[in-house]
């Protein structure tokens, strides 16, 4: 009928806190976490109560328990499905999105292709660099030989290709 306040204890019912305050975990006097509602949004809320005190949520894996979401609370950063986010939104894996995705400063795209598979598409720049490497350096032109623009079409490609051999554009 009563759950001891200072040992290891168990109940096989229902553990309600219906309170403003939620519930609280720490170590000794020390508390460092809350979990409660917030009253005025209905949101559940996860609050760590220490400075600096990073909120790590875990999943197990086989004998493994691995980072979900980790919130870097000294550097400010979150990880999904890393323990050690490197930028403010650090992802391990894949992602999706259903929407919309606007991208506020530069985008950066790292692989060895890029599929765009859209209907129109926009470029306000007048010209397009191609041959140009990641470290910004620009090829010569016995490098950029047989680049330039390719239209696929099962009647045959239609080509504009720079040929060093003959110091020009061939179309």
């Amino acid at each position: 009928s009563f759950m001891s306040a200072v040992g290891t204890t168990q109940t096989t019912g229902k553990l309600s806190v219906k309170n403003a305050s939620g519930l609280s975990v720490g170590v000794g006097d020390i508390e460092y976490g809350i979990l409660k509602v917030n009253n005025a949004t209905n949101q559940l809320e996860l609050e760590a109560q220490q400075a600096n005190t990073d909120i790590n949520l875990k999943y197990r894996k086989g004998n493994q328990f691995l980072s979900a979401v980790m919130v870097d609370a000294t550097n400010e950063r979150v990880g999904i499905l890393t323990a050690t986010p490197t930028v403010e939104l650090d992802v391990t894996g894949q992602g999706k999105f259903s929407g919309n995705l606007t991208v506020g400063g530069n985008l950066l795209v790292s692989g060895d292709t890029t599929f765009l598979n859209t209907s129109t598409l926009r470029v306000e720049d007048k010209t397009i660099e191609l041959g140009i490497q990641d470290d910004s350096t620009v090829l010569s032109d016995a490098a950029a030989d047989g680049g330039g623009i390719c239209l696929k079409s099962s009647d045959g490609d239609k080509e504009i290709y720079w040929l060093n051999a003959t110091d020009s554009w061939t179309f």
